[in-house]
């Protein structure tokens, strides 16, 4: 098995059993309820609650990178005080970047109660993260892969 060395530790490449894909989706779960921050915690916890069921295992690799970074730098990116880094300017990145859009508009809004958020894996998204449907039947940010009851 291939070993990737990165500045924290050697990280074993991801094998694309569905076993170890799921191993590896319990481990980041866990790093990501874990930051250090309440809310960094709370922001990539539930983003990690809502999106790893349905990340390949490229976008797995992506997400464990990401976790790899501070959350002073990671916040910079979110919000975006700083550029993302290019090894970080990827799918998962983006698709984190538009959760805390979504979390951000429902706020504002006052109506988290109904937001409803979702890991987007569909194209068929506006800039805000919210599909068609949800735009039109008012329930929120939908940020899934069409057909996802998750």
């Amino acid at each position: 098995m291939l070993t990737r060395i990165t500045a924290n530790a050697a990280i074993p490449s991801v094998p694309y059993d569905r076993e170890a894909l799921d191993g590896l989706r319990r481990k980041l779960e866990f790093r990501a309820w874990r930051r250090g921050t309440s809310e960094a915690d709370l922001l990539i916890g539930t983003f990690a609650d809502q999106c790893l069921a349905w990340f390949d295992a490229e976008e797995l690799r992506q997400f464990e990178r990401l976790l790899e970074e501070d959350d002073p730098v990671i916040d910079d990116w979110i919000t975006g005080r700083q550029l993302v880094a290019k090894e970080h300017d990827n799918r998962v990145m983006n698709l984190l970047r538009r959760f805390h859009l979504a979390i951000s508009e429902g706020s504002r809004s006052r109506a988290t109660s109904r937001l409803t958020l979702r890991c987007s894996h569909s194209p068929s998204l506006d800039r805000h993260g919210r599909s068609p449907a949800s735009r039109s039947a008012g329930s929120g940010a939908s940020l899934c892969r069409p057909g996802c009851q998750a």
